[in-house]
């Protein structure tokens, strides 16, 4: 070692040319010592920025395992979900083939009611043709008297004279009997008592005591009697009186 660089290195007794690690290669002819690689404030290279890296590989190694992890999750999950929508689908597919089944065999009981329809075509009764209903006839007779006077047929009416009383006759009796009439009529001093009735009376038969004899004048009576068609037959009797006049 020198008093002008008191702080130079002398190596040690080793191979020739080697310098310790971590000293400061010594070019050939004594020029100035060239610090280690690495050393202080020399650039890093490519090996020390790996080096530094080391520390930090394994996490990066961990983080990715853990993505594939939770893509592998994911994926189960999306089998998972696919297999259950397939079975309901294969499900709901099933059951809808079972629920056609039964709907098939309800047409045929529809054919069986095609035998009520014979009980609807028996109009038998009403196809008759109905019965004629028989109008009553009505009988149309004419009237016919077969009897009919009148009494007395002359009467006494007298004024009378001083002392001797007025004289008048007694009531007159009228009597018939007729066939055919459904209507009579007695009459004075006309010869249809139908048109100037003095009283109707019973058709068939009667006797009349009810017309007194009007002085002094004759008078006749007639009997008239209606048929069913309207047609007549008329009677008359005359009265005489054989006193004053």
């Amino acid at each position: 070692m020198s008093d002008q660089d008191p702080t130079e290195f002398i190596p040690t007794a080793g191979p020739a040319g080697s310098v310790p690690p971590g000293a400061p290669a010594v070019p050939p002819g004594g020029g100035p010592a060239v610090p280690p690689p690495g050393g202080p404030g020399a650039p890093e290279g490519p090996g020390d920025i790996a080096g530094s890296g080391g520390a930090g590989e394994p996490k990066k190694r961990r983080a990715l395992m853990w993505v594939l992890i939770a893509l592998a999750a994911v994926i189960v999950i999306l089998l998972v979900v696919l297999i259950v929508l397939f079975a309901q689908s294969n499900s709901k597919n099933s059951t809808a083939s079972a629920t056609v089944t039964p709907t098939s065999a309800t047409p045929t009981p529809t054919a069986t009611p095609t035998a009520t329809a014979k009980p609807t075509t028996t109009a038998s009764p009403t196809s008759q043709p109905a019965q004629p209903t028989t109008q009553p006839t009505t009988t149309v007779t004419k009237p016919v008297i077969t009897s009919y006077s009148v009494t007395p047929t002359s009467v006494t009416c007298s004024t009378g004279a001083p002392a001797v009383p007025a004289f008048t006759s007694t009531p007159l009796t009228i009597s018939w009997t007729s066939t055919g009439g459904t209507k009579a009529y007695l009459g004075v001093d006309t010869t249809d008592a139908q048109a100037e009735p003095f009283e109707s009376v019973n058709p068939d038969s009667g006797s009349n005591q009810d017309i007194d004899y009007q002085c002094y004048d004759s008078h006749t009576y007639t009997l008239t009697v209606v048929g069913s068609d309207g047609s007549t037959a008329s009677k008359t009797v005359t009265v005489s009186n054989i006193g004053d006049h």
